[in-house]
């Protein structure tokens, strides 16, 4: 999957209950630059959030 974003923020690969809570402190894997590449190699479910709390409280946040 391709994701794009603004310079200013980043992607966080995180768990489903840090992804429900807006909570960031300990991702799976973080994204710097835009366009960034996730590989889903394993069946299941992945999420995705912007690093900017502001951004994930606004609902900018992939399931």
């Amino acid at each position: 999957v391709e994701f794009r974003f603004q310079k200013l923020e980043d992607l966080l690969e995180i768990g489903k209950y840090n992804y429900y809570a807006c909570y960031s402190s300990t991702p799976s894997k973080q994204y710097k630059d835009s366009p960034a590449i996730a590989f889903m190699l394993v069946p299941g479910d992945y999420f995705f959030k912007s690093g900017n709390y502001g951004s994930c409280i606004n609902g900018q946040s992939y399931t």
